[in-house]
């Protein structure tokens, strides 16, 4: 039986060579020829590869995310005695914050909606076929 792990390995090191090719400007053929596996194998070890970037980078931003967010809870807790006794300045800052932590989890982002049932369109012919200059000098 091979090895298992062994077989992982020299995979894990031909992605990351193949990749390395790739950023160098080398084509998927000369990837293929250089790393010794045809160039499908080539592409799927470069993209496979950049994936693995990416879990990273979206790994890191989630630990930034949280790290930011316990940030603004102890600012927060900070002024709550404050904003309890209805200081201005202290409930104006607790709402950028607010925003701030809304910005960071992303609740502020536009939602896509979808309309149904009847719907009423008006047209004015009179319009039809002209360019906005015309329907201006008229």
């Amino acid at each position: 039986m091979s090895n298992p792990k062994g077989q992982h390995a020299k995979k894990a090191v031909r992605q990351a060579t193949a990749l390395e090719l790739r950023i160098q400007g080398l084509s998927y053929r000369a990837i293929a020829t250089e790393c010794g596996v045809n160039m499908s194998t080539a592409y799927s070890d470069v993209q496979h590869a950049l994936g693995l970037l990416d879990d990273v980078r979206r790994e890191k931003a989630e630990q930034y995310r949280a790290l930011e967010l316990l940030r603004l809870d102890a600012m927060t807790l900070s002024l709550s005695a404050k904003i309890d006794l209805g200081d201005t300045k202290a409930i104006l800052v607790a709402v950028k914050i607010m925003e701030r932590r809304a910005k960071l989890l992303g609740l502020d982002n536009p939602q896509a909606a979808e309309a149904s049932g009847p719907f009423k369109f008006t047209l004015d012919i009179g319009t039809l076929g002209e360019s906005s200059e015309d329907s201006e000098a008229a």
